[in-house]
C-alpha cells in the first residue's frame, strides 16, 4: 500500500495575556488512509496546508509565512512590468493610481507605516500627480501614524489649497482634522479603528467627487 502524507497542522494554547507553543508537525502514515487526529488538551486545534514557496527565486530569504496576504496559491503568471522611462497614458495613470491607492489604504489597516510612506515615495517617483483621494489618504494616515506627526496632516492641507482643490472637500478635512485635534486636547483621543471609518468616508467623499466631476466636463464637452 502506498504512503499517505497528512496536512500540516497547526496547534496553538492561548492563555490570559499569553500566546504559548505553536508548532508545525508533519505525520507520515504508511498503511493507513488516515493519520491520528493530534490532540491538545485544553486548547484549540485547526489543520491547514502548508505551500512551498513557488516560483522559487534565490534572492527571497526566506520564504512566505502562513497566513502572509500576499501569498497566493496556485502561482499566476508574472506580470509584465512597465518599460523604464516610457510614459503612460492618461487611463494607465488613473489604474495605477487607483491601485496605489488600495495599497495605501491596507497599509493604514495593518498598521504598516514604512509601507504606508514609501508607497507615496513611489508615486512621486513614478511622476503620478496627486489627486484628492491622495491627499485624504496621506492627510489621515499622519493623524493615525505613531511614527509620524499628527501636525504635519495641517501642511498637507496647505498642499491641498496650493494645489486648488475644490474648496468643498478643503473644508470637509480641515474640520475632521480640527476635531481630531480638539478631542486629543480634551484627553479623548479617536481611536484607531474608529477614525480609519472616518478616513474611508473621507476618502469615499473624494473618489464620489472625482467622478462627478468627470461627469459634468462630459456634459459639457458634449453641449459644445
Amino acid at each position: 500500500q502506498g504512503a499517505d502524507f497528512s496536512e500540516g497542522v497547526w496547534c496553538a494554547r492561548a492563555g490570559p495575556g499569553l500566546f504559548a507553543a505553536m508548532y508545525v508537525t508533519r505525520l507520515v502514515a504508511r498503511g493507513r488512509q488516515h493519520a491520528p487526529p493530534l490532540r491538545w488538551h485544553g486548547g484549540q486545534t485547526r489543520a491547514v496546508t502548508i505551500w512551498p514557496q513557488w516560483p522559487y527565486d534565490e534572492q527571497q530569504g526566506h520564504a512566505k509565512p502562513v497566513g502572509d496576504p500576499q501569498f497566493r496559491w496556485p502561482p499566476k503568471a508574472l506580470k509584465k512590468e512597465q518599460v523604464p522611462g516610457k510614459p503612460m497614458a492618461l487611463n494607465q495613470v488613473e489604474i495605477v493610481r487607483a491601485k496605489a491607492h488600495m495599497r495605501i489604504w491596507n497599509d493604514m489597516v495593518w498598521l504598516d507605516w514604512s509601507a504606508w510612506e514609501r508607497r507615496f515615495w513611489e508615486m512621486r517617483e513614478r511622476s503620478i500627480p496627486y489627486d484628492e483621494g491622495t491627499y485624504t489618504l496621506l492627510m489621515h494616515g499622519y493623524l493615525l501614524s505613531h511614527r509620524h506627526s499628527a501636525e504635519n496632516a495641517y501642511h498637507v492641507l496647505e498642499e491641498m489649497r496650493r494645489a486648488e482643490v475644490h474648496p468643498a472637500l478643503v473644508r470637509l478635512n480641515q474640520r475632521l482634522l480640527d476635531a481630531a485635534f480638539e478631542l486629543d486636547a480634551l484627553g479623548h483621543r479617536p481611536e484607531a479603528s474608529g477614525w480609519r471609518n472616518v478616513t474611508r468616508l473621507a476618502w469615499h467623499c473624494a473618489v464620489r467627487f472625482q467622478k462627478k466631476r468627470r461627469m459634468r466636463l462630459r456634459g459639457e464637452l458634449e453641449a459644445l
